[in-house]
This record gives structure tokens, C-alpha cells and sequence, in this order.
């Protein structure tokens, strides 16, 4: 099959958002500043995770066998590898055993999208096997719906469920797209695009990264329906807004660095976050604008360094980049 080199430019666009987006976090705790603050981070965090997850699932509507153990070696070892050296070189006053088991029940202390993606394929191909495409995403609906009850009413979140909840229908919607590009690619450019960017706009005024900081009504249950609401439509708006300008990628950037960027975009993502800590180690500018900077192009060139290392050697590649 013909490569796509939107998806190339799209991932390679979102490996350098993605350590933006932790360079700005970082430096402003480095200033003992709020990053929430931060129009771009604001706008890289509305979309960067959940565009990174419907570009998972346009590369899966082709899977026609799932083989369990080849995932869990692409995802799972990474996820437990680098929770331990994030364990031995940040974490190593705790005892060991109670700090895995803390990553277990809380993905997000650790490459939480690794995690999540393996139970999201996972289902995601037991529902294809038995459902239409109709089914699949009506299924998907009432599985993020009895989610969301659940961790809202019985306050239950372990295990990455809510994660979970949250991705998997970027995952599905990007498997449909995928399927059915042409047919979208076909859909009225000039009516839809001015709409999306109005929706992203609105939206994005009320947008926080957490839900519980919504605060319109004195009920707080509706706080965070509103704030989850709100997320969906950003970041959905968002998606469809780089679907209608899904050609236009194909042009740009078809090099080589983008191609490395794109096919080792789960290495960066486990990479710059070591990296990120190494380099905010000491603060060698007053100015938080060039200290971000600085943070942000050192991290991209030490974490295409490493890659390029690690990935020549067999043992080190296979636990920490699953291939």
C-alpha cells in the first residue's frame, strides 16, 4: 500500500508539540508559575493526545489479526521499562514494589498512553470482529458512557480507565476516517472549516485541562459534564479541521527527518520526558521565554540522538521502544 505522507507530517508535527508542550509545563513549574496559564500550552494540550490517538486508529483499521504478544512488547514492556528507570534515577527513596503498583493502578505517573493504547487496540478488535462499523461506534459510545458513570458516582478511576474512556473514541473515529477517507475528503471545504475553527474558538473559552476546575454551576456533577462537553468539541473540532486539510500534509516536510520523527514518534514520546528532567536541572536563563526555548530545542536534538543510538542496539531497543 501506497505510504501516507500526511500521517508522516502529521506525527512528526505532533512528536515536536508533544515536547513543546512538556517544555513550557516544566519551565513554568521551573518559575513557580501556573502552565494551565499558558495560551499554547492551552492550545497544545487541547488536541495533542487525542489527535495522536486518532492517528493510532488510522493505522489500525488495516489490522486483520491482532497478535497479543507483539503488542505487549510495542507497548506494555516499554510502559514498565521506563517506569523503572524513571523509578531508579527520580523515584528510588520508595519502595519498589508499591511504586510499580501505584503505576499500575495509576497509568498517568507513567507513559500512560502506551497503556491505554494496548487495551484500546485490544477491544477495539474484539468489537470489529463481531459488530458492523455502525455497531463498533455505538458500542464504543455506551462503553465511554457507563465509564464515565462509573468514576463519577462511585469516584472509581484506577487502572487508566478514565484514560481510557477519554481516548478510545478518537481511536475509532480515526479507524473510520481511515476507512472512509475519500468519501470524507469529499465534504464541503468552504461550509465546514469556517464552522470548526467557530466551534474550536468557543469552545476553547470555557476548555480546562481539568474537569473539576469548571466551575459555572453550583452542581458538580454538571461542572464536569460541561467540562468534558467542552474538551470533546475542541479537541473533535480540531481532528476535523486537519481532516479537511488532510492533501494539503502530503506536500510538506517529505524528508527523511520527518520520516525518522514519524516512525519512532513512540520513541520521542518515552524519550523527552528523562530528557526534559536532565535539561531543567539547572536554569540558565532569568527569561522564561529563552529558558523554554532552549529547553525545547535541546530536548529535540538529544532525543533524536539517543533514538538514532538506541535503535542500533538490539537490547536496549527492544524493552525501551518495543522493536
Amino acid at each position: 500500500m501506497k505510504r501516507d505522507h500526511s500521517l508522516d507530517f502529521i506525527k512528526f508535527s505532533l512528536v515536536l508539540l508533544v515536547i513543546l508542550g512538556h517544555s513550557i509545563q516544566y519551565t513554568y513549574i521551573k518559575f513557580g508559575l501556573d502552565f494551565d496559564n499558558s495560551l499554547i500550552f492551552r492550545f497544545i494540550y487541547s488536541f495533542h493526545m487525542p489527535l495522536f490517538m486518532f492517528i493510532s486508529g488510522c493505522l489500525f483499521v488495516n489490522v486483520k489479526s491482532l497478535k497479543i504478544l507483539q503488542k505487549v512488547q510495542l507497548l506494555i514492556i516499554p510502559f514498565f521499562s521506563w517506569a523503572i528507570i524513571d523509578y531508579f534515577f527520580f523515584d528510588s527513596g520508595s519502595n519498589f514494589s508499591v511504586y510499580i503498583k501505584n503505576v499500575i493502578y495509576q497509568p498517568d505517573l507513567g507513559l500512560w498512553f502506551l497503556w491505554v493504547l494496548f487495551f484500546i487496540m485490544v477491544s477495539t478488535y474484539i468489537l470489529r470482529i463481531y459488530l458492523s462499523d455502525l455497531l463498533v461506534f455505538i458500542v464504543t459510545g455506551l462503553i465511554v458512557l457507563f465509564v464515565y458513570f462509573v468514576s463519577i458516582f462511585f469516584k472509581f478511576k484506577g487502572f487508566g480507565v478514565g484514560l481510557y474512556a477519554w481516548q478510545i473514541l478518537y481511536f475509532v473515529i480515526g479507524m473510520y476516517f481511515y476507512k472512509y477517507k475519500h468519501q470524507f475528503l469529499k465534504l464541503n471545504y468552504f461550509i465546514l472549516f469556517p464552522i470548526l475553527i467557530i466551534v474550536y474558538v468557543f469552545s476553547m473559552i470555557f476548555w480546562e485541562r481539568n474537569i473539576s476546575q469548571v466551575n459555572i454551576f453550583d452542581i458538580s456533577f454538571l461542572n464536569q459534564a460541561v467540562g468534558l462537553v467542552v474538551k470533546y468539541l475542541a479537541a473533535l473540532s480540531f481532528i476535523f479541521i486537519i481532516v479537511l486539510n488532510w492533501n494539503v500534509f502530503s506536500n510538506l516536510l517529505n524528508n527523511r527527518i520527518c520520516l525518522f520523527f514519524s516512525e519512532n514518534s513512540l520513541a520521542f514520546y518515552a524519550v523527552q520526558f528523562p530528557i526534559i528532567n536532565y535539561v531543567l536541572i539547572g536554569k540558565f536563563s532569568e527569561n522564561i521565554y529563552v529558558y523554554m526555548i532552549i529547553c525545547f530545542v535541546i530536548t529535540v536534538i538529544l532525543s533524536t540522538v539517543s533514538i538514532f543510538i538506541l535503535n542500533k542496539i538490539k537490547y536496549i531497543r527492544i524493552p525501551l521502544f518495543g522493536r
